[in-house]
């Protein structure tokens, strides 16, 4: 049994597990009766679920205030602004960004989804508060100024860092706190994009790594809990689809191979992408230059991208939208997939902050589209492509995050289209497989300090299995 000293262990240095402290404990849920301990984490869970999505609307709303404010001055690019306001837009963002950086949030990663992984691991210290909102400042004038980046990262670092501070405030011990952490990081992929699936597959695939009546219980509430929350405040992303034709009925034959061709695609996108992530990030950082300096020299690398590529400003999502609807020739959807690709890894090697899933959604729509187009011009057995595009998101962001059930669910709950969960599953199982075969590292291990053989996605916290393999009670109930 562990002792009392090391459930209070918070610091970086030989962390065994997580917790989320001591500090101000006004109730310690463990000395209630267990009647009373169900009810008062079902409060504590659904009390996560709504806090973290007020702050993830709250996120939204001050991005699209640096957005408006831009708008006001007829600066954003979908205005057609002149070339040197590309310019000025994103130096101003990267001057921001130094600052910021510099003064209040020194130190902090970008990567806040595997930031979230290694607490539950014990692998660092607790999120705090003030670094999930600093990265909710710093996300928000990325995406303002121009970077591409999406929001999932700092939405569920904020559900992390509630989940914490509540975890602390009811004295929960390490186990019960890694479990309302991976509920408090499903609660914000929920409310980000309104797929409180999602937010469940998310936390079990990537979070906690299994799937036990113990995990389950907190992190379905708090993610529908989430969810809920932003879609009353306007929060969320959702696209409509029109109507569509995987395969013509009398070619159903090509269906499988025309699938298979995609998930290949899709495979050497994701793997193109993570290297790239991590070789702007190495090349950024060899520089000779002071580190204050880079995100404004990055930011105006971005801008002079912008000047040819205005369309992969911010998140992107009028590029997938105008995709999905087929209005990109084949030539345009290969130009916005380098053009994407090299903005991200501009933003983030320069210091932005942001998710990946938003990135990764744009590359597996525009690179579906392209290759749809592709087969249409060799057979009339594909009557669109906007189809291609809609599976191509799934397959580049399972392939990059390496979880297929959370890119499938994703898909589908934005898209709202029941139908396309089976070809998504097969197609994303498959890029997934392939992408592991072209690189070992995963977009996690690839771009933190986590060895590919430790990927956190690959082990488990180890909770009571069905299989009898069990640990002390003791153990597991605190």
């Amino acid at each position: 049994m562990a002792s009392h000293q090391n459930e209070e262990q918070v610091g970086d240095a030989g962390v065994e597990s997580p917790t989320c402290g001591r500090r101000n404990v006004v109730l310690f849920v463990s000395r209630l009766s267990p009647r009373r301990q169900d009810m008062a984490l079902f409060l504590v869970t659904a009390t996560v679920g709504l806090a973290t999505g007020l702050l993830v609307a709250g996120y939204e709303w001050l991005t699209s205030l640096v957005r408006r404010g831009y708008d006001l001055l007829g600066w954003l690019p979908l205005t057609g602004v002149a070339w040197w306001q590309l310019l000025v837009v994103p130096v101003i963002g990267g001057i921001g960004i130094a600052l910021v950086r510099r003064f209040v949030a020194e130190g902090y990663g970008a990567y806040g989804v595997a930031q979230v992984m290694r607490v539950v691991r014990g692998q660092r210290s607790p999120i705090t508060f003030r670094e999930a909102m600093s990265k909710v400042v710093l996300s928000a004038w990325t995406i303002g100024n121009g970077g591409s980046v999406g929001r999932e990262g700092p939405a569920v670092e904020v559900g992390a860092a509630v989940a914490t501070r509540i975890g602390a405030a009811v004295g929960l011990g390490p186990r019960r706190c890694a479990i309302l952490l991976a509920a408090g990081s499903a609660a914000g992929i929920a409310a980000i994009f309104q797929a409180p699936l999602a937010g469940m597959a998310y936390a079990f695939e990537i979070v906690v790594a299994e799937i036990t009546l113990r995990t389950s219980g907190p992190i379905i509430l708090a993610a529908v809990v989430g969810s809920l929350v932003a879609r009353a405040l306007g929060a969320g992303e959702t696209l409509s689809l029109p109507p569509y034709q995987l395969i013509s009925g009398q070619m159903w034959w090509l269906t499988l191979p025309v699938m298979a061709g995609l998930a290949l695609v899709a495979a050497a996108v994701a793997a193109l992408f993570t290297n790239g992530l991590r070789g702007a990030d190495i090349l950024f950082h060899r520089l000779p230059l002071p580190g204050w300096l880079l995100p404004p020299l990055g930011f105006l690398i971005l801008g002079v991208l912008l000047v040819a590529a205005p369309e992969v400003f911010g998140t992107g999502v009028t590029v997938v939208e105008a995709t999905l609807r087929e209005h990109y020739v084949l030539e345009s959807m290969v130009g916005l997939l380098l053009a994407k690709m090299l903005a991200t890894s501009i933003t983030l090697a320069a210091g932005g902050v942001g998710g990946l899933f938003g990135p990764s959604l744009f590359l597996g729509a525009v690179a579906g589209g392209a290759y749809g187009m592709t087969v249409m011009l060799w057979t009339s057995a594909i009557p669109h492509y906007g189809i291609y595009a809609v599976l191509g998101m799934g397959a580049v962001l399972g392939a990059v995050i390496r979880a297929p059930i959370t890119a499938t669910m994703i898909v589908f709950e934005v898209t709202g289209d029941y139908r396309l969960v089976v070809p998504l599953l097969l197609i994303t199982l498959f890029a997934i497989l392939l992408t592991r075969w072209m690189s070992h590292r995963s977009i996690y291990t690839g771009t933190t300090e986590i060895h590919p053989d430790a990927d956190p996605s690959l082990q488990t916290l180890g909770f009571p299995r069905a299989d009898g393999v069990t640990e002390p009670k003791a153990e597991w109930e605190r």
